[in-house]
């Protein structure tokens, strides 16, 4: 089930708040920087209900890679403190509370 933001509107707001071009993100590079946000953004949308396949179409990504980004992002709620704070605000941000 999809929130009922639209995925632009909420990529947009994300991007406010990760201070990222939508550009950047969807962009070939891969530095850490960018991928760490782009990897936030996946996972933050993905359980809200967005397909990967529609998250990887408007990232220009391969739904794989997304799948990719959300397992990692996985891992690092477990392990990094530093990013789960980064996940946390990000959700609360874009949807006022963090996941569950």
């Amino acid at each position: 089930m999809e929130n009922t933001a639209t995925l632009e509107t909420l990529i947009n707001l994300a991007c406010t708040n990760l201070k990222v071009d939508l550009s950047e993100l969807q962009a070939k590079y891969r530095g850490r920087a960018i991928v760490d946000k782009r990897r936030l953004l996946c996972h933050a949308l993905a359980i809200r209900g967005f397909t990967v396949e529609k998250i990887g179409k408007a990232l220009n990504r391969d739904h794989s890679s997304i799948t990719h980004l959300i397992g990692t992002s996985r891992d690092f709620l477990g392990t990094d403190l530093q990013y789960r704070t980064r996940f946390n605000n990000l959700n609360k941000f874009l949807y006022g509370a963090a996941p569950m």
